[in-house]
């Protein structure tokens, strides 16, 4: 009988700076991201169990994740850290001219290169969180959004968020539904633009507030053309200027389904990333997990991608 082998795909990792340091050093006021012995200290905390992320989050798959988690063979499995997820693979042994052993682990279902899972995180106080992770009110009452796809100068393996120092911060604010307000000033005037992946315009307007929220639906290629096809949900180049200023620029992730599954943000895993190093296969074939044993019989164990979540602010009030 054939067996049946799991291998680590992935890890998320929620690392809280507050209850980290909290758990760590009660007194210290120091930061657990500039600590040199980090590994250490996690193993301490956790063998204590200091530290758990399902009391702070719910971290489950989306509706349409489940079913590619099915189809593809992969299982989500919550640890104390976040969360990882194993996939069903077929264990290959090599030589190489030089002698060593190469063992790699292939999808036993080949997934296609745009594959991508999301999950939703859901807090137990979402206005706290926001309010402790944010140093000031937003334009647009967005959610978090986080992914391994696009590259920044603050994405930097392993983190993925786009704060300084791949800390949470507003540049993460990034998940929207197709029909959203922004918050201004009587008289402004506001001057929206969402561009495809192509770079092509799909929807641009301009007009003046007559109230301090502005309502904006970009559900369709053409708002007023009640005909028009539905945009599909995805990551859309946003560009919103109040009097000329921008107040929000980037790739943003829409979904008005999503959005309604969550209540903080949603993490979206791609299997291929524009950089590289947050791909989770090498070669578009093999698993990062894997072993190479020298001819001296001495092993070295390749792991699975971690990417971080690193979150600072005061939640004392938790």
């Amino acid at each position: 009988m054939e067996s049946i082998i799991y291998k680590r795909l992935f890890e998320v990792r929620i690392l809280n700076d507050y209850y980290l340091m909290k758990a760590f050093a009660e007194d210290s006021s120091s930061s657990f991201f500039s600590e040199t012995d980090q590994t250490a200290i996690l193993d301490k905390i956790l063998k204590l169990n200091q530290y758990d992320v399902s009391n702070y989050f719910v971290i489950k798959p989306l509706k349409e994740t489940e079913a590619l988690l099915m189809r593809y063979g992969i299982k989500q499995i919550n640890n104390q850290l976040g969360f990882f997820c194993g996939i069903e693979v077929n264990k290959n042994i090599t030589q190489t001219l030089g002698g060593e052993t190469m063992i790699t682990y292939e999808p036993k279902i080949t997934a296609p290169d745009d594959l991508h899972l999301q999950f939703s995180i859901n807090s137990i106080n979402p206005a706290l969180y926001k309010r402790a992770i944010l140093p000031a009110e937003t334009n647009i009452n967005s959610l978090f959004y986080f992914t391994n796809f696009n590259s920044t100068n603050n994405k930097i393996y392993p983190v993925i968020a786009e704060g300084p120092s791949g800390v949470v911060d507003s540049q993460d604010l990034k998940f929207l539904p197709f029909q959203f307000s922004i918050g201004t000033s009587i008289g402004k005037t506001i001057s929206i633009r969402l561009n495809g992946v192509t770079d092509e315009t799909i929807y641009e307007n301009e007009r003046i507030a007559s109230s301090e929220t502005v309502l904006v639906n970009l559900s369709k290629v053409n708002s007023d053309n009640g005909e028009s096809p539905s945009l599909e949900d995805g990551l859309y180049d946003l560009k919103i200027e109040e009097d000329g200023t921008v107040i929000q620029v980037g790739k943003y992730f829409f979904s008005e389904n999503y959005f309604r599954q969550s209540n903080f943000g949603i993490i979206d895993i791609y299997f291929k990333a524009e950089d590289s190093s947050y791909d989770l296969l090498e070669n578009q074939k093999d698993l990062k997990t894997k072993v190479n044993i020298d001819t001296n019989g001495n092993k070295a164990i390749f792991k699975h991608p971690v990417y971080e979540l690193r979150l600072k602010g005061d939640f004392s009030e938790l």
